[in-house]
């Protein structure tokens, strides 16, 4: 197993997580600010974010063991931040601001396709429950936390609780 260590800005190193070796430099592209978000459950893949021209910062998968040119998975106008995935790897939840405010979306991983926005009034920093059936996150005041279930229907987010 790895853990991801960050090295400056323009790149993204991996170290064993028992320190049995030097950490090693995971190939991807030349664009500076990348960052990563979240492994795969099954370690080959890694989901960082960069700045692209256009659109600001977005969130791609690169290979874990060979690196490559970043593939893109969620690209939209503004930014795209805090990529979670789900237990099983099929999902990418993430924070968006394409809409003007930050909102909650899933798409399918890694080819991001089957974009859906979970919320209407705002939030982000979203988590996966045990189980994929649920998505938490934080709301537009960043004090109140909610729940949202993750197969979209007439079911609203529900409140968690509030910080005072």
């Amino acid at each position: 197993m790895n853990s991801i260590l960050r090295g400056g800005h323009e790149e993204i190193r991996l170290l064993p997580a028992d320190g049995s070796g030097p950490p090693r430099l995971v190939p991807t592209s030349a664009a500076q600010f990348k960052s990563p978000e979240a492994w795969s459950p099954d370690g080959r893949s890694i989901v960082i974010n960069q700045i692209m021209p256009g659109t600001g910062r977005d969130l791609f998968v690169i290979d874990a063991e060979l690196g490559g040119a970043p593939r893109p998975v969620a690209i939209a106008p503004g930014n795209q931040f805090l990529g979670a995935l789900s237990a099983d790897g099929r999902w990418l939840a993430y924070g968006s601001e394409e809409t003007g405010k930050w909102q909650v979306f899933v798409c399918r991983f890694p080819d991001g396709a089957n974009k859906l926005q979970l919320t209407a009034d705002g939030g982000a920093d979203a988590h996966w429950t045990r189980g994929d059936r649920e998505i938490v996150y934080v709301g537009e005041d960043r004090r109140s936390f909610y729940a949202i279930p993750f197969e979209p229907g007439p079911d609203a987010a529900r409140l968690l609780f509030r910080l005072p």
